[in-house]
């Protein structure tokens, strides 16, 4: 990763970064990452840009997450790093991602934000960790959160409108989650679906939520 860009911004929150002028970033085995506000990659190490399936950080430069990830995995990294911009303050989050060849990631990620000299917020530099397969809670971690509230009422025998009726959705809006996590899952059938849920454990990990008060508060 070159080190230019550091020469024209401030790092909040991590100016020992500035010290490793020394080091060869495009060798570390993590994600390192430069963000302008509206999410465009400026700078990357190689690291990141061949995990992403890319040759060399030069090809992944002037793109953003939309280009090469799922959508709904993508906003939420926009968002996140949005928070960190705005707030001007860094931020460590769990990220979920897929990629457009369903490779998927599961990160701690550490943020900071960049400032010009006026104190202005001009993007986002970040670290992430990318977490070996077993800290993954369930084989479903690249749904959304909608997303599994209407998987798991599914299973349990619900139909569009009465799954809408518990969370507050339309029944269309209902529809397109689950079809939407059909994609993701590679499944064709509603039986299909539910068997995968089955499979991964996924419905014990979310009645274990609801007894525990941590997710679903509103079942019953």
């Amino acid at each position: 990763m070159s080190l230019f860009l550091y020469d024209k911004v401030a790092v909040l929150g991590s100016s020992e970064i500035l010290q490793l002028n020394n080091i060869d970033f495009q060798k570390l085995p993590y994600h390192l990452y430069i963000k302008n506000k509206k999410g465009t990659i400026l700078d990357c190490n190689s690291y990141q840009a061949q995990s992403l399936g890319f040759k060399k950080s030069e090809d992944i430069i002037g793109s953003t997450g939309f280009d090469w990830l799922d959508a709904d995995d993508a906003k939420e990294i926009e968002e996140n790093d949005n928070n960190v911009i705005v707030t001007k303050t860094k931020k460590v989050v769990y990220e979920n991602s897929r990629t457009e060849s369903k490779k998927y990631f599961c990160a701690i990620s550490f943020k900071f934000p960049l400032v010009n000299k006026l104190g202005t917020s001009i993007g986002v530099y970040g670290v992430s960790f990318v977490l070996p397969k077993k800290f993954f809670r369930d084989s479903l971690y690249g749904l959304t959160e909608r997303q599994k509230d209407c998987l798991y009422y599914l299973a349990k025998g619900m139909s569009y409108k009465q799954i809408g009726k518990k969370i507050k959705l339309s029944p269309r809006t209902v529809e397109n989650y689950l079809n939407a996590a059909k994609n993701k899952l590679s499944c064709s059938t509603r039986s299909e679906l539910i068997d995968k849920l089955w499979e991964s454990n996924f419905i014990l990990n979310r009645l274990q939520d609801h007894l525990f008060g941590n997710d679903l508060s509103t079942d019953s």
